[in-house]
């Protein structure tokens, strides 16, 4: 039904086009002049059958129809001209018309041919017996004048489900309120209630099915048409869409209801009503006005019809490999000669090589039938680009339904997924494919099959099983619906700001009474109060197009509750564009992901990855992505040099990559071994080596596989969620090799939470993030910040992100005091923001000067000094980064550098009016040698390591080079090393044993040798003892174990750590052991290890600060030089307390020197006299301390 729709519409399609070329406008639309159906010079593409997969009961009949796409756009529908054949006459028949009559069960290939063209589709016969037939939608409600498309399916007794949309018959019970058509297309004429029924015979048995309708009033309060204000090149088709906003919060797609018109049709062409209403010509140069009218409603948008030239195509993916039975969805870009892309992959006559391996429709859908190589082909406009095909004859030996046993809300909604894992070890989405089922259907309904397969609804209280199907294998979860209730909805971010031309992904949480939260943003309705100046789609991305001068008010609508963020557009005065890293290295057949940065005449920059259009000089040597979810990939075809190039509003930016001919070796996964609490998750990464010592982190490039699903599964991002107490192997496979890891879930119970930081105090208009630590009966400890949800009693004043990747997230928007809750197992902890008017007075970026070599990275810091008793706050990751020659060196959107090449480049980060500069001078020392530490070392089971890579230079100076050399172990049975780029050089032992760790760089190869013992532990200590700090101060605690073998090893960083009065101490998130004094008091500090725990107890006490002195008082260095100062506290009663890493340290004059606003470390900039101060708890030292004069040596 729904290729037969399409079919329809790709006709409407030609027929514009041949308006446009018939019409004496010179369109420069790829019609040539000649035109007509007899026309000689019109060429034949392809032909296309649909649909390409069918599956259908024995008895049933099956049309199957053949479209030819012409060179001039046009289509013809050849069903009556093709040679039909079938492959197998004893399964099934079929006639000149193309309607197949089934006989048996089995596997058939229909084929048509005409002129020498072929194309093939896939049939599916099934003898089954029909139990049940369901209707989805089971229930919808309607807004007068709208439509709404229908789909029936029957379950079969072996529990299969089959699309029978068009071999029921439809009926609506009041045919006055709505109608329903052969298709099953419902419309809705009238407001009331109504029922529509479906009816299959088969083999003799009548099955019925009902499904409830309510038609609402179709009181529209607003129109919006996207794309807004859209410029076309000529002679390209396009397709505008209307979107009706309704009083209730309720949006509905009325694109093919409303009427529609072109005020200068001399420019574009649109068709006016019907199922193509809104496609769209540009058939000449100028600007008109597109309407659009829906029930005396009407909305109104630019089309500007541009010159610009179609300079090549774009596919992607790009040499793909898949198991046969699977499908491949390709998209196809337009680069034009004004450097803008347009999506064209409904536009162009998508073709293969080899019929019998894959077909390829319309939409740019390959269907795979057997194993072998062919080539995907795509033509527009007197173009063609064609990428490889590879059919592997691998089968599912399992199948992954996620998300894994879970409950929800009745009445709410939401998609399962299926990854199904074949022989050879790759993993594929397979969702689509799938048959789905419910085991009640009372309970849930879930879409059996389609481009809805897999979206459940919850009907009412209740448990039932979700079984996925494909290709003979099955698996099934369980589905718990309760009766928790919506109580508020978390629109986040809730205030922001966007440059015209922009977009920002808007995220909705449905928060419930039970404490749990579940996000909706695909589910949820949204609405901009201004749509001409920023508007919605039905996905939350939000699109800026000018600035209107006001703030625009977004409103999320849900399971009829609402919220509201608030989005500001600034002008977007654009000043350049970067690409980073600017220069890049991949191996032949690998990708390399680049990022693109807009720079604002205001300051700010966004990043544009999705936004921009991205080419390569030679596409023989690589290949660059343009599509949104993978923009800035590129994969290496040929040796070589190639230039990608980013272009956005009219400006570029250009990045060199080098292909090179390294072979990958193996693949490292990380962590080894992990630990996790049943309900979490834990993310590893996976890095491929290549012979020439590089290394790639292909974590989202590779297949993931757990070895029990039921324990832990995992995502195509390397993400596990544990499920049940166990042990599974986690494996991640890379082009064919693979490596294991080991994960561990444990059933712990959670006690405790702690929200760091504790009753803070923030500056209006801030941005952060609180951390939630978990606590559990066993003595085990984790961060739970993205599992808790996260709500704010007081929304308006501090927002705060509700759950994920981005959860604890908060904004202080207002003055004010708002409790923060994190909640997780109906265990939950608050603590108080109280945001307050304080202005900023500078930002202080660390360190003032850096030196590093081409291709190292270093990660700058920015604080925010607001003065008083506001501590400075880390401003990293919201600041404004920047370099001043991005040949030398780039720097991310967080502050992370990259040396390019040698010179020295300025590093400027820019917040809330302040700015700061940095220099970062980047030199080709001539490596000397290297060194490895520890050079020996003995590790028990149970511990790891990490090892220090140490780089020395000619003159002398060293570099750690963790994360740029490669690292091994010769024996990987007995130890793993992290090869990662973040992370390099962190042992775990495996197994017992002798072996050595290896690290290469540059040419050149060092060793240490490493013992992996057996050694058991016997206990635990903690020092210091029993220690006493006055109120506000930190503790740090060290933890050791003590092994059977007489050795002991510092175990901190492994160790779980919990304060028994979280009101008195808490402990750091992620520093393990730091303690954080709120209260006076006692508290018990414990690590645990390994099963073995020691405790020590912590004194809190009050004590009132006399003063704050710092030493050296007065300090002479040179040019260049460091001198490390510290805080000394002065309490009432003469005792001294250390505040030098506790303190906030500022400086008169940063242009004579920089201070680190968390150590007192002075480097000296120029000669000159300034003075440094330290602030701790609202005391300042005074000004006789502090003073700094540089001299020039």
């Amino acid at each position: 039904m729904k290729q037969l729709n399409h079919i329809k519409r790709l006709f409407s399609f030609a027929f514009i086009l041949l308006l446009a070329a018939c019409d004496g406008s010179n369109s420069g639309f790829p019609a040539p002049e000649c035109g007509g159906p007899d026309n000689p010079c019109k060429e034949l593409l392809t032909i296309v059958t649909t649909p390409n997969v069918a599956t259908v009961l024995t008895g049933m009949q099956q049309q199957f129809k053949t479209t030819a796409v012409f060179s001039d756009g046009s289509l013809q529908d050849l069903s009556d001209l093709v040679i039909w054949s079938v492959s197998d006459t004893a399964i099934a028949t079929i006639n000149q018309q193309g309607w197949v009559t089934t006989k048996s069960s089995g596997e058939v290939m229909i084929n048509a041919t005409f002129e020498g063209h072929q194309s093939n589709a896939k049939l599916t016969v099934i003898d089954g017996v029909a139990e049940q037939l369901t209707i989805f939608p089971a229930s919808k409600v309607l807004p007068e004048g709208t439509s709404q498309q229908y789909s029936s399916f029957v379950t079969l007794m072996d529990g299969q489900v089959i699309d029978v949309t068009n071999n029921v018959s439809w009926l609506m019970a009041d045919t006055s309120i709505a109608t329903i058509d052969n298709d099953a297309l419902v419309q809705a004429l009238k407001v009331g209630d109504s029922q529509l029924g479906a009816t299959l015979t088969h083999d003799g048995k009548l099955l019925n099915a009902l499904a409830a309708l309510s038609v609402s009033a179709g009181d529209v309060s607003q129109i919006v048409i996207s794309p807004a204000n859209r410029e076309f090149p000529i002679g390209s088709f396009g397709i505008f869409n209307a979107t009706a906003y309704y009083p209730d919060g309720h949006i509905q797609d009325i694109t093919r209801d409303a009427t529609w018109s072109s005020a200068n049709t001399g420019v574009g062409k649109i068709v006016a009503s019907g199922v193509h209403a809104g496609d769209t010509v540009a058939v000449g140069l100028g600007k008109t006005n597109i309407n659009v009218s829906f029930h005396s409603v009407n909305a109104t948008t630019e089309a500007t019809v541009t010159d610009a030239l179609l300079l090549s195509i774009s596919i992607n993916p790009v040499d793909k490999i898949t198991a046969a039975g699977n499908s491949v969805s390709y998209q196809a870009y337009g680069l034009y000669s004004d450097a803008t892309k347009h999506e064209i992959t409904k536009l162009v006559a998508w073709s293969v090589s080899m019929p019998s391996i894959a077909n390829i429709d319309m939409d740019g859908v390959a269907t795979t039938f057997i194993a072998g190589n062919t080539e995907i082909k795509a033509s527009y406009s007197g173009l063609t680009k064609a990428v490889s095909l590879t059919v592997t004859d691998a089968t599912i030996e399992s199948l992954q339904i996620t998300p894994n046993t879970p409950s929800v809300a009745k009445g709410t909604s939401g998609q399962f997924t299926a990854i199904a894992t074949y022989s050879d070890k790759t993993s594929v989405d397979v969702t689509h494919q799938a048959n789905w089922s419910t085991t009640d259907t009372s309970i849930a309904q879930i879409m059996p099959s389609g481009n809805y397969a897999g979206y459940a609804i919850s009907l009412q209280e209740g448990t039932t099983d979700v079984s996925a199907y494909v290709n003979g294998v099955i698996a099934t979860t369980h589905l718990t619906v309760t009766s928790a209730v919506i109580t508020a909805l978390s629109l986040t971010p809730s205030t922001s700001t966007l440059p015209a031309g922009t977009t920002e992904q808007l995220q909705l949480f449905a928060i419930f009474n039970d404490g749990s939260s579940v996000e909706h943003t695909l589910d949820a309705s949204f609405q901009s109060d201004n749509p001409a100046a920023l508007s919605m789609d039905n996905n939350g991305l939000a699109t800026a197009h000018f600035n209107s001068g006001s703030d625009i008010t977004i409103t999320a609508i849900y399971d009829g509750q609402q919220t509201t963020a608030t989005i500001r557009v600034t002008d977007g005065l654009l000043q350049r564009i970067e690409i980073t890293p600017a220069t890049m290295s991949i191996p032949v057949g690998h990708k390399g992901t680049l990022q693109a940065r807009a720079f604002y005449s205001d300051g700010s920059s966004k990043d544009i990855d999705h936004l921009a259009t991205w080419s390569v000089d030679d596409g023989d040597i690589a290949s660059v992505n343009n599509t949104v979810t993978h923009a800035g990939d590129v994969l290496g075809i040929s040796e070589g040099v190639v230039t990608v190039t980013a272009s956005f509003q009219g400006k570029h930016a250009t990045n060199t990559t080098t292909v090179t001919s390294a072979i990958l070796e193996s693949v490292s996964i990380s962590p080894a071994i992990e630990t996790v609490i049943a309900g979490l998750d834990q993310q590893y990464t996976l890095t491929a080596q290549f012979s020439d010592k590089s290394s790639l982190d292909v974590t989202t490039s590779s297949d993931w596989l757990s070895s029990d699903n039921n324990t832990a599964t995992i995502d195509s991002n390397g993400l596990a969620t544990g499920h049940i107490e166990g042990r599974v192997t986690i494996t991640g496979t890379y082009l064919g090799l693979s490596a294991d890891a080991t994960l561990n879930v444990l059933s712990g119970v959670l006690t405790t939470i702690q929200i760091s930081p504790v009753d803070p105090t923030e500056p209006v208009g801030t941005v952060g993030r609180f951390t939630a630590m978990g606590f559990y009966t066993d003595g085990y400890s984790t961060n739970l910040t993205s599992s808790v949800t996260w709500t704010s009693s007081e929304p308006s004043i501090v927002s705060i992100t509700t759950k994920g990747a981005g959860g604890g997230q908060a904004s202080a928007d207002k003055l004010g005091i708002s409790a923060i809750k994190a909640e997780l197992s109906t265990i939950s902890a608050t603590t108080l923001v109280t945001v307050i008017n304080a202005p900023i007075q500078s930002i202080v970026i660390s360190p003032v000067s850096a030196d590093i070599a081409p291709g190292m990275n270093y990660q700058y810091t920015a604080t925010a000094i607001y003065g008083g008793s506001i501590p400075g706050k880390d401003i990293t990751d919201v600041a404004h980064w920047n370099t001043n020659d991005t040949a030398i060196a780039t720097i991310t959107s967080t502050g992370y550098a990259k040396g390019e090449s040698t010179g020295a480049a300025t590093i400027n980060a820019t917040y809330d009016g302040q700015s700061a500069t940095a220099t970062l001078n980047v030199g080709a020392p001539e490596l000397d040698h290297i060194s490895l530490l520890p050079a020996t070392n003995t590790l028990a089971m149970g511990t790891n390591v990490y090892y220090q890579a140490i780089a020395f230079d000619s003159a002398g100076k060293d570099y750690v080079i963790n994360n740029y050399a490669d690292w091994a172990i010769t024996d990987t049975t007995i130890a793993h090393v992290d090869n990662s780029t973040t992370n390099g050089g962190f042992v775990t032992p495996l197994s017992p044993g002798v072996t050595q760790v290896e690290v290469n760089f540059l040419g050149q190869t060092v060793t240490a040798d490493l013992t992996v013992t057996t050694a058991a532990v016997t206990r635990i200590e903690i020092s210091p003892i029993a220690p006493e700090i006055i109120m506000k101060e930190r503790q740090q605690f060290t933890a050791t174990a003590f092994y059977s073998d007489s050795t002991s090893k510092e175990i901190t960083d492994l160790a779980s750590w919990q304060s028994s009065d979280t009101d008195i101490a808490t402990m750091h998130s992620t520093l393990q052991g730091l303690a954080s004094s709120h209260n006076v008091g006692s508290t018990d500090i414990s690590a645990n290890f390994s099963g073995y725990s020691a405790q020590t107890t912590l004194t809190v006490e009050e004590k009132v600060i006399k003063n704050i002195q710092i030493t050296p008082h007065v300090n002479y260095i040179t040019v260049d030089e460091q001198v490390q100062l510290t805080c000394s506290i002065i309490y009432i009663d003469l005792s001294i307390g250390d505040c030098s890493n506790s303190a906030l340290w500022t400086i008169d004059d940063s242009d004579i020197a920089h201070v680190e606003p968390a150590s007192g470390l002075v480097t000296a900039v120029k000669a000159g006299n300034t003075r440094v101060y330290a602030t701790y708890h609202g005391v300042t030292s005074s000004a006789a301390d502090g003073q700094v004069s540089v001299v020039v040596p």
